[in-house]
């Protein structure tokens, strides 16, 4: 087998290891791409994916920006690096990153939820609706757009709630 092969291989098992939960070991099979072909692009964006979803925000941040080294202003790898630096504690970049990838991708239900959650974490209901309500409008059965819907409602409920006992 080729070495070609062997990372094309490697990239097809992280990607499934992904989309399967099992980010630990996406994490190790995209650092042997990463040995193998330290130049692939998407071996350091499914390296940066596995650890973001581990809580290795740092670290994710370090390698998303090689990948958007070696694959400048790619709106995928901008979108996750932004909300890798977001849940690192740098909300406007993180934000700033997420709406750059929103402008490449408008119809993008992920990009949408993501800026649902970060407006609702930071506590702007009314633009936490805005997004999620797109993403509704794109696809109102998709489980993350019904699971996102939901947390916004509740938290502008309880916003509203705490606002009222408040006055």
């Amino acid at each position: 087998m080729t070495k070609k092969d062997k990372v094309k291989k490697l990239l097809i098992e992280a990607e499934r290891c992904l989309i399967l939960g099992e980010n630990p070991n996406a994490e190790i099979i995209s650092r042997q791409i990463v040995e193998l072909n330290p130049n692939n692009s998407e071996a350091y964006y499914f390296l940066g994916e596995a650890l973001c979803k581990q809580g290795k925000f740092q670290e994710s941040v370090d390698t998303l920006k090689k990948a958007n080294k070696l694959l400048p202003n790619h709106p995928r790898i901008v979108h996750l690096l932004g909300w890798a630096i977001f849940m690192n504690g740098d909300v406007e970049l993180g934000r700033k990153l997420i709406k750059q990838a929103l402008e490449n991708i408008p119809d993008d239900i992920q990009i949408l939820c993501d800026l649902a959650v970060l407006e609702t974490r930071q506590g702007n209901g009314d633009l936490a609706k805005e997004y999620v309500l797109r993403a509704f409008e794109i696809d109102a059965i998709h489980p993350l757009v019904q699971e996102v819907f939901k947390t916004v409602v509740h938290f502008d409920k309880e916003r509203t709630r705490l606002t009222r006992k408040i006055n």
